[in-house]
């Protein structure tokens, strides 16, 4: 048995424990659902997963807002899901929603990372016609003008620091 079959049924049990203790409806909760949904989503049981992180999506929003690092993790985890699964254009939404959470959180590389990549999946992705890719592409535009200006003030930022 491997770690992943191991660690299946462990997660399952510490979801009915904390569900009992905590109620349904407690962020502990939502990280084992998380958790349990990637385990699934490494399993190649999609179909298993998604609930779980739109579950998790649900309640983190709830407690903590839209805002959340936790709310974006899980929005960049659905929009994986989205892509492998070939429903590309829900991939793209979410990733845009992941972007602007990450962008109002976090000035790291990752919200970088992450807008490049759906560009990238965009532009390699078979099923959606050059036209509609430019205007997809198009509709980035100003989020990567936005994000990329993020790392100019850290950089001018850190540049000043350097000189006093």
């Amino acid at each position: 048995m491997g770690l992943m079959a191991q660690a299946q049924p462990l997660y399952e049990r510490s979801l009915q424990i904390k569900e009992d203790k905590l109620g349904k409806e407690h962020p502990d909760v939502a990280t084992i659902l998380h958790n349990l949904a990637t385990l699934y989503l490494a399993q190649g049981a999609y179909e298993k997963s998604k609930p779980l992180y739109e579950r998790s999506l649900q309640i983190w929003e709830a407690k903590f807002g839209k805002d959340h690092p936790d709310v974006a993790t899980n929005l960049n985890n659905l929009a994986w899901l989205d892509q492998i699964l070939g429903r590309y254009k829900e991939a793209d939404k979410l990733d845009a929603e992941y972007g602007a959470v990450m962008m109002k959180t976090d000035k790291t590389r990752k919200a970088v990372s992450t807008l490049f990549a759906t560009i990238r999946g965009i532009y390699y992705d078979p099923t959606i016609k050059a036209e509609e890719k430019q205007q997809l592409i198009d509709d980035h535009f100003f989020e990567i003008i936005e994000v990329t200006s993020y790392f100019n003030d850290d950089f001018a930022d850190a540049k000043k620091s350097g000189e006093q």
